[in-house]
């Protein structure tokens, strides 16, 4: 009806639909691969069942690119080379087209007391609410954990990551995988022989990024406890409309943090 019609009503109430039944897939999905994931009792079928779980679309790959002088390269490794040599010319190629900077203000260092959280106490309710707001869809790292992986496992996976985390965070180090990155090509458009048409990415570890988010939200807590954010501009992600720019500052405060701002005394927030 929205095609024939193409009413914005409709278009509307479609949009809404599907993206209704998309969330309920995908939910149903990951409540199936969690009751699987509970009932394994071996290695086999567990490695079985990751296998399944973990599956997932590859993109197209890139037939064909062109160096320099403008000859077409096809095998993987000259096009990796091609690619690679690019993207780490970007950076120096944005810093010359700038005008350079001329300051004629002299520096003057403010003494200040700034809060800070000393201690990082990762909770197995923190790890869960992560887990749990994982994204599906994202993909994995160098380690090859997905994030579909990590939120079918939900509580069978809770303990060993604790345990990750609890060892980072005790020795102020991260594993050195989480610290590198997949570097991957992601077409633009125009010519896809033309390496200026690729944008790079890249692919972080999932549980690195898990770890940040549980950090986050530690420090975020810690000082609204301790009233720290009183005197500053928070605001509060609520849904984005969609004439309002992508370009404005968030502070993400989940909905625990969302209930301790409105039990205690109001803070200074400004209206969206």
């Amino acid at each position: 009806m929205a095609r024939r019609t193409k009413e914005e009503e409709l278009w509307t109430r479609y949009r809404e639909l599907r993206n209704k039944v998309t969330s309920e897939v995908r939910n149903a999905k990951c409540k199936y691969y969690t009751t699987l994931f509970a009932e394994v009792k071996n290695c086999k079928s567990y490695r079985k069942l990751v296998k399944e779980a973990a599956c997932c679309k590859t993109s197209a790959p890139i037939m064909a690119i062109k160096d320099s002088d403008g000859k077409t390269e096809t095998s993987d490794l000259a096009k990796a080379n091609i690619l690679n040599e690019h993207f780490t010319t970007i950076g120096k190629k944005l810093a010359s087209s700038l005008p350079p900077v001329v300051s004629k203000q002299s520096l003057t260092s403010v003494a200040r007391v700034t809060p800070t959280v000393t201690t990082i106490d990762v909770t197995r309710d923190i790890l869960k609410n992560a887990l749990f707001n994982l994204k599906p869809d994202k993909a994995s790292g160098p380690d090859n954990v997905s994030s579909k992986l990590l939120k079918s496992a939900g509580n069978a996976i809770v303990q060993s990551l604790m345990s990750v985390f609890t060892a980072s965070a005790e020795s102020n180090t991260v594993p050195a995988t989480w610290k590198s990155a997949n570097l991957s090509s992601l077409y633009k458009s125009g010519d896809e022989t033309d390496k200026h048409n690729y944008r790079p990415i890249s692919l972080l570890c999932v549980s690195g990024k898990l770890i940040e988010s549980c950090v986050g939200s530690i420090i975020i807590t810690t000082h609204i406890a301790n009233h720290d954010l009183r005197d500053c501009a928070i605001i509060i992600r609520r849904g984005r409309p969609k004439n309002e720019s992508r370009k404005a500052k968030y502070y993400t405060i989940t909905p625990s943090q969302q209930r301790q701002i409105s039990s205690d005394p109001p803070l200074n927030l400004p209206k969206l």
